[in-house]
């Protein structure tokens, strides 16, 4: 009853977007003020890619759900859904209309929005805005032809390269591997056990509302999941930021082609 509701929607996904920007672009922003050519590189990738992702999400929702869950709202209400979907997905776990008659085209965006997440030092989850705005960063170079990436006038560490690859495999591993086991043990509709499993490791807390079908092995899964989303990333990244391998014999190096 409050999806067309300015004061709560506008509230919620305020709150939902300020706690996902994380401390560190939060003490960017209160010692610079306004003056975003002063952020660090971190502030400034992190402030880009959340605006990119909630307006970006906005227009697609609102394209996606203008027949559908929109049909039943005017144009500010479209408007309010659609951003407040943008908003909710990036770990926040709330919804103004039924999540289970989102289109396939939304829900596969909302699982896209879970995975990604909020940013680092934040209480959001997701493998974070930086994260995939370095891989992100690194492909079009890539595609260039390009030895560096730089952004913002910066030229990013091949390391960081490395940290953003090893998280989102692990993130995307463990919900593709939980969510065949479910789909192997249970009959259940595949788009429905996907959104479960992105939303356990992105922590957001989503469902279509299968969550009470799964049997007792598949909530042991999500569970794990949820867990492996909250600290197996961050704690992954940390631990390869704390120690460098030191190895003093080195293989012989060769190329191999991928692609």
């Amino acid at each position: 009853r409050y999806a067309s509701d300015p004061l709560v929607s506008l509230t919620v996904s305020a709150l939902i977007v300020a706690g996902g920007l994380g401390f560190l672009t939060w003490n960017d922003m209160l010692r610079n003020g306004v003056h975003f050519s002063k952020y660090s590189l971190h502030s400034k990738i992190v402030l880009t890619m959340t605006f990119a992702l909630l307006f970006g999400g906005t227009a697609l929702f609102l394209l996606f759900e203008w027949n559908a869950t929109g049909a039943q709202f005017g144009i500010g209400g479209k408007l309010l859904t659609a951003l407040f979907s943008s908003a909710t997905a990036r770990t926040a776990g709330f919804n103004t209309v039924d999540t289970a008659q989102l289109s396939g085209a939304s829900k596969l965006l909302t699982m896209v929005l879970m995975f990604i997440g909020g940013s680092p030092g934040s209480t959001a989850g997701g493998v974070k805005t930086t994260t995939a705005f370095v891989l992100g960063l690194y492909t079009v170079s890539m595609t260039r032809v390009r030895k560096n990436a730089n952004a913002f006038g910066r030229r990013l560490q091949e390391d960081t390269l490395k940290k953003s690859v090893a998280v989102i495999a692990l993130s995307l591993t463990a919900a593709l591997c939980a969510a065949t086991a479910i789909l192997a043990m249970q009959n259940l509709p595949m788009e429905d056990v996907l959104f479960e499993c992105f939303s356990a490791v992105g922590t957001v807390g989503m469902t279509t509302g299968i969550t009470r079908t799964l049997n007792s092995v598949s909530r042991v899964l999500i569970i794990l999941c949820m867990y492996a989303g909250r600290l197996g990333s961050l704690t992954f990244a940390m631990a390869l930021g704390e120690h460098t391998a030191k190895t003093e014999v080195l293989a012989p190096e060769e190329r191999v082609i991928v692609g």
